[in-house]
């Protein structure tokens, strides 16, 4: 199985071309403090994969917690976004 994988993944690398392989390894986050996260989010591949909140956060006002979340996720966006080299979202396709 191993070997299989390996092979797969051989495969899927020789069919990327260089600007593909780029926006295939795009990464994006963005968090509310970076000396002591309180909320993070990590788009990778055009997609949200990890959003973390603190529990320091569970006594924040909803509407203050809303805003700092969706800052988090769209500035997360947009590095990923910056990260790609490409223009529109033909990368999240990659």
């Amino acid at each position: 199985m191993t070997s299989e994988l390996l092979a797969a993944a051989h495969a899927a690398a020789d069919s990327l071309t260089a600007s593909a392989a780029s926006a295939a390894s795009a990464v994006g986050f963005w968090a509310d403090d970076l000396d002591d996260p309180g909320i993070l989010a990590l788009v990778y591949r055009g997609q949200l994969v990890y959003l973390g909140i603190s529990d320091g956060w569970r006594s924040a006002p909803v509407d203050r917690l809303q805003d700092v979340v969706n800052a988090c996720i769209s500035n997360a966006f947009a590095m990923w976004h910056a990260s790609t080299g490409t223009r529109g979202l033909d990368a999240a396709s990659s």
